[in-house]
């Protein structure tokens, strides 16, 4: 379960803590799910900027993300464009049973 507001997503088996920038990243693209997240608008969003450096800071932030969520999110790289998150992906259930509560 994803916990905007506390900057925590709640896995299967554990608490995952996020950082603001991160939160910030999967917060937009569970708002988009299923639809492509160009890499422009995450660095427009997180560093006010579109430029080399800001490029590869949102690249390093949504590396870092991916490996917190590992087995949890999948967060699916579109070569060449952006990211997102598939449509199918349920991201609400019982943290301690693992069955879904309802989808998002």
């Amino acid at each position: 379960m994803y916990d905007e507001d506390n900057l925590v997503f709640i896995g299967k088996e554990k608490v995952i803590q996020l950082t603001l920038k991160e939160n910030i990243i999967l917060s937009l693209l569970i708002k988009n799910k299923g639809k492509i997240i160009k890499l422009e608008e995450i660095c427009k969003l997180i560093y006010k900027d579109i430029d080399f450096y800001s490029k590869n800071c949102a690249r390093n932030k949504i590396y870092k993300l991916r490996k917190k969520l590992q087995g949890e999110v999948d967060i699916v790289t579109v070569k060449g464009i952006g990211y997102k998150i598939p449509l199918n992906i349920n991201l609400n259930y019982c943290p301690f049973c693992g069955k879904a509560i309802k989808n998002i």
